[in-house]
Order: C-alpha cells, then structure tokens, then sequence
C-alpha cells in the first residue's frame, strides 16, 4: 500500500494501486466498469470531505460553549455553507408580481384622483383609477 493525499489528509489508497496494477480489459472482463469504480470513489472522497468538515465543525463547537444542542446542530448542519455571492442574492430577492396587476406592489405615491377627474369617465375607467388607492387603504382598515 502507498499513502496517498486525499481531501488534505494522507491516507491508503487500496482503490487508487489495485486500478494501477490493472488493464482495463481486465476489469471489463471480470464485470467492473471504470466509470462505475471512478463514480464510487468521488462519492466516497465527498462522504469523507462531509466527515471532517463535519468533525470540525463539533470541535468548533465544543470550543466555543454553545448553550444549546439545537446551537450545535445548527453548526454541524452548515458545515458546509458558503456565502451567497451578489448574484445569487439579486436573483434572489426578484419578485415576479404574477399574471395579475394587483399582485404587482403598488408605489408609495399613489395620485389619488379628485372627483372632478372622474365625472367625464365611465364604471370601469372608474374603479380601475381607484383600485390602487382602495387597495393602499385596505390593511389600514382592517378589512
């Protein structure tokens, strides 16, 4: 066996000398696939990368007295965060406002219309002028 570095660490490598020492012809003729053997050791190398960001993590923990379990596990659990880049967060906070009008935000300064504007106007024209300021009142009103 040789050592081998493997996510930062020096560790045996039985997988990485066993597919040296053999020809693929080999392998295939006894049923393995090298995909299949290079699919199961990155699997393996990122459920071991999770062991020691993890284990870390509860050392960093213990280190630091958290007060409570849920404290621990909120640390152990985002071991493996990252922050958000300026991208990620701007299409993050996008809104999409929907097929409807009145889903879209209504703005802070919203005319509202004198009756005189009005009078020349038919129903509909009427309550699609009024609809914004209407719906700017509803919350305050309780209703």
């Amino acid at each position: 066996m040789r050592l081998v570095e493997w996510a930062g660490k020096k560790c045996t490598s039985f997988l990485l000398l066993l597919l040296e020492r053999m020809e693929e012809s080999h392998l295939k003729s006894i049923g393995l696939s090298i995909d299949a053997l290079e699919k199961d050791l990155k699997r393996s190398v990122r459920e071991e990368q999770r062991h020691w960001h993890e284990n870390d993590a509860k050392l960093r923990a213990v280190q630091q007295k958290v007060a409570t379990y849920e404290e621990f596990r909120s640390m152990v659990e985002g071991c493996e965060l990252r922050p958000l880049q300026l991208k990620e967060v701007k299409e993050a906070t996008k809104r999409y406002a929907g097929w409807s009008p009145l889903l879209a935000p209504v703005p802070s300064s919203v005319k509202i219309p004198q009756p005189g504007d009005l009078a020349s106007l038919g129903d509909f024209q009427i309550v699609r002028k009024l609809s914004p300021c209407l719906l700017n009142k509803l919350p305050e009103s309780g209703g």
